[in-house]
């Protein structure tokens, strides 16, 4: 499934600036999605996104807005893959 394949690429894009910008992982964020993942591949994005929005609040300014840039970068060049 191309959307299947899609939400998959936008969830690990996520989860890699998560990784990159979070000091350490919470068990609570884990299991939640986990549990995502299993419903859907879009729940998972969207519930990586949730975090990756916790985590950002927590970091300075700058850093924030070159991750978010990076996110919207990322899903730009997602959407433009799978619109051909």
């Amino acid at each position: 499934m191309v959307a299947d394949r899609a939400w998959r690429e936008v969830g690990d894009s996520l989860q890699r600036i998560t990784d990159r910008h979070s000091v350490r992982g919470s068990a609570h964020w884990t299991n939640e999605i986990k549990q995502a993942d299993k419903r859907s591949r879009k729940e998972g994005a969207t519930k990586r996104m949730d975090r990756l929005r916790g985590v950002l609040q927590r970091v300075d300014p700058v850093v924030a807005n070159r991750a978010w840039r990076e996110v919207g970068d990322t899903l730009q060049k997602i959407t433009e893959r799978y619109t051909r």
